[in-house]
């Protein structure tokens, strides 16, 4: 019987065959045909030794392995190359397929988690610049609201020890739109603001001092809020206790109480500065000095006043005319600006002596509100302050040499050639005469061409009755252009919260203001004279005619209501106003009345108006 060959493992074994399925198929023949062997020796009564299967290969050698039990043929299972090599294969292949699906589900997983990382990713760069974009976004707000604050202001950065309340009061591009709360607290801002003030504590020669301030900002911020600024205060006083009505607690009479306590700056500045700003119709002189704001000067010392004299003139064009062969002069003119002296004074109402005692204000608790408390102060201080500047610019312009008269609208300097039918009263014909004389006597004008007049009711009287003969009337339009035309020339601050006071109009080339705090009265008082006209004594009464820069007004502390330190026992406090200013100073009024006659120039004239015509 021919022997089956066992099968070996070798590279022979491995080396690959292409009959794949037929090999399974042949293998899985193969096992069913032994497993129906062996059920057929199960079925045999006769027990038969078991016997082990033993798969052997060849493995290129010659002989097989020794084993303890040599099977018999019978046991073997003799597999072809190509069956065993299938078999391995369908082995190798199956755990394969398993390890090749867990890796696959490895990979799947691994996959999933990457898109999930992915996706965290890209969700938390989004996050950073979403977050990136909304703190620019702060930031750019924060500075905006920075400079909004420094515009009004408010410093939003703390500082160690100091605490600031936010608010909002713009003092530019709003009108006035702007609430009393913050009206009040712009006020204070800037009351206490140097920069804007220029509050400085000055001493005086004796030892005294005092506290200046240049409050022109503070008049400019009242004008443009005057009326929140008004409800601001109203509520201020009433919570320092003021302004509680006649019916008061506290009662009337000389028994009620001013003020619990001292008055607080912020409403002492501004009561002070509305008494100042506000002025009775009859006063009309202050229009005329140019001021002069020197803070820091105490009263005792000079300030110099700048004053522009005119060019020397030539004779003829000739003179004016320059010779190419000629060398230009080694002389020259003096100076053309000069300066002049000015003296600030304390000035005010108390004098030891005088008629002009401190006063008690009963309104300031006895009114039941701010506008009645004003109109008070306004009446009482207010109203002697301005007289105080009316009598000083008076006597300066009552100084000048240069009297003229009208004698039949003619202009004469002698009260002599006066004589029947010369009239001696204001005409629309000698204000034309006066015009010519002026000019020829080299009086500068006005920018517009224009002097300016300040005469008494009686002198407009007159006027009007001629002018109504030769129906003429007064233009009385442009005043806006005529009080910024005086600003510029005087810069009065004070002029600019309103239209120029007393004005009539322009006839002749005068503009003509009119006023009746000088020339009235009996004979003897201020700008009120008699003197022999035609034989006759006459009373005659002073206007003024003059061009621009002929008196100057220093001031380094304006106008300040102060109250006392003496209560009566806490019944009332006495209060007097008190300022450190010049007075009126002749800087261009008349030669005649300088101590050194080359620094003046002929700028006031005096023209002195009969009552009654002659």
């Amino acid at each position: 019987m021919k022997k089956n060959k066992l099968f070996s493992f070798g590279r022979d074994t491995l080396s690959g065959a292409n009959r794949e399925k037929d090999n399974i198929q042949a293998l899985n023949d193969r096992k069913k045909q032994i497993k129906k062997e062996k059920d057929s020796e199960a079925e045999s009564p006769i027990a038969e030794p078991e016997t082990s299967t033993v798969f052997s290969g060849n493995d290129n050698k010659s002989e097989p392995d020794p084993s303890p039990e040599t099977p018999t043929d019978t046991d073997k299972i003799v597999l072809s190359t190509d069956e065993l090599k299938s078999y391995i294969q369908s082995a190798i292949q199956q755990e394969s397929m398993g390890f090749t699906q867990k890796i696959q589900q490895l990979r799947d997983s691994l996959n999933e988690k990457e898109n999930s990382i992915e996706d965290l990713k890209t969700k938390l760069e989004k996050e950073k610049e979403d977050f990136a974009q909304k703190i620019e976004a702060e930031r750019k707000q924060r500075d905006t609201i920075t400079k909004v604050f420094s515009e009004f202001g408010y410093n939003p950065t703390p500082v160690a020890g100091i605490t600031d309340n936010v608010y909002i009061s713009p003092s530019s591009n709003r009108g006035n739109a702007i609430s009393p709360r913050d009206a009040f607290r712009e006020w204070n801002r800037m009351l206490g603001d140097r920069s804007l003030t220029q509050a400085t504590r000055v001493i005086n020669h004796r030892g005294e001092e005092f506290i200046q301030m240049d409050t022109r900002p503070l008049r400019r911020f009242m004008e443009k809020y005057s009326e929140s600024l008004y409800d601001a205060m109203e509520t201020e006083a009433k919570k320092e206790g003021l302004l509680k009505g006649r019916v008061s607690a506290y009662g009337g009479g000389k028994d009620a109480p001013t003020s619990f306590n001292t008055l607080s700056p912020a409403l002492k500045t501004y009561l002070s500065e509305f008494v100042r700003k506000e002025h009775d119709a009859q006063f009309i002189l202050w229009q005329i000095p140019n001021r002069t704001i020197t803070v820091g000067v105490p009263p005792g010392q000079t300030v110099a006043v700048p004053r522009i004299n005119n060019l020397a003139t030539g004779t003829s064009f000739s003179d004016w005319v320059l010779d190419p062969t000629v060398a230009i002069s080694t002389n020259s003119q003096a100076m053309n600006a000069s300066e002049e002296a000015v003296l600030i004074r304390e000035l005010g109402i108390g004098k030891a002596g005088g008629s002009m005692d401190p006063l008690y204000i009963p309104e300031f608790v006895m009114a039941n509100s701010l506008l009645d408390l004003q109109r008070a102060l306004q009446q009482k201080l207010g109203y002697n302050y301005q007289e105080a500047v009316d009598k000083s610019i008076l006597e300066i312009l009552l100084s000048t040499t240069a009297v003229r008269y009208n004698d039949g609208g003619n202009v004469t300097a002698t009260v002599g050639d006066l004589g029947t039918g010369s009239g001696g009263q204001m005409s629309v014909a000698f204000l034309g005469s006066l015009y010519a004389n002026m000019v020829a006597s080299k009086v500068p004008t006005f920018p517009d061409g224009c002097y300016c007049i300040y005469v008494p009711p009686f002198a407009l009287s007159q006027l009007n009755s001629n002018m109504q003969v030769n129906y003429k009337f007064f233009d009385d339009k442009n005043t806006e252009i005529l009080t910024n035309m005086l600003f510029k020339k005087t810069q009065n601050e004070e002029m600019m919260t309103g239209q120029v006071q007393g004005y009539v109009g322009k006839v002749s080339g005068f503009h003509i203001f009119s006023g009746n705090s000088f020339s009235v009265g009996a004979s003897g008082t201020a700008g009120v004279q008699t003197e022999t006209i035609n034989s006759a004594s006459t009373v005659t009464r002073s206007s003024f005619a003059m061009g621009p820069d002929a008196i100057a007004w220093a001031t380094s502390m304006p106008m300040q209501i102060r109250q006392s330190n003496d209560d009566d026992y806490g019944r009332m406090m006495k209060f007097i106003w008190k300022s450190h200013e010049s007075g009126a100073v002749a800087i261009d009024v008349d030669p005649a009345v300088s101590l050194d006659t080359a620094n003046q120039n002929l700028r006031v004239f005096e023209v002195r108006f009969t009552d009654t015509a002659i």
